[in-house]
């Protein structure tokens, strides 16, 4: 399900503490066979401030791209803050600039609180660079327009029910130990 979620621009895995959203993730995209290169950013309550979220993000893509996002990360050095349109433009045509698919993964998203960051995402979904194959793990839904996202093709879905195990894997995992 998740393979098949990196097809597309956007993938929430979503369900409470203890469910193993992170592991799971990380395990897939640890994989030599998951043909994914992928920037993580664990993300904390600071990183709601957008400036500080931005350079995260910047900062995780260059794991991947050296020297990318240099306009996006001019745009916060500026004496004033940008517009989030000219923010938004920025961020999007540089990712979508970029020369190969990668996978950033954003932990903890639960802890973002405000609407900056969530209003920065979602406009740059509005245009969605085909570059970006982002993976949002948290313990709550995102303010984000899921059901525009999900009725777009945009967004799939990893909730609770589905990192649930059934009572056959109870016993098979039971068994192993």
């Amino acid at each position: 399900q998740l393979a098949r979620g990196l097809q597309g621009p956007l993938t929430l895995v979503c369900a409470p503490a203890g469910y193993g959203k992170t592991t799971l993730v990380s395990s897939y995209l640890g994989a030599s066979n998951s043909g994914h290169k992928a920037a993580w950013l664990s993300l904390d309550e600071q990183d709601a401030d957008l400036a500080v979220f931005v350079r995260y993000c910047c900062a995780a893509i260059r794991t991947i791209f050296p020297g990318s996002c240099s306009h996006t990360l001019a745009l916060l050095q500026a004496p004033h803050p940008a517009p989030m349109n000219v923010l938004i433009a920025t961020i999007g045509s540089e990712l979508a600039g970029l020369p190969h698919d990668f996978v950033l993964v954003l932990d903890d998203y639960h802890a973002i609180s405000g609407t900056a960051v969530p209003e920065l995402l979602a406009g740059v979904a509005r245009h969605w660079p085909h570059t970006l194959h982002l993976v949002l793990i948290s313990r709550r839904n995102p303010l984000l327009p899921l059901a525009s996202m999900r009725a777009k093709g945009q967004l799939s879905e990893i909730r609770m029910h589905d990192l649930q195990f059934t009572p056959a894997e109870v016993a098979q995992y039971a068994a192993q130990e």
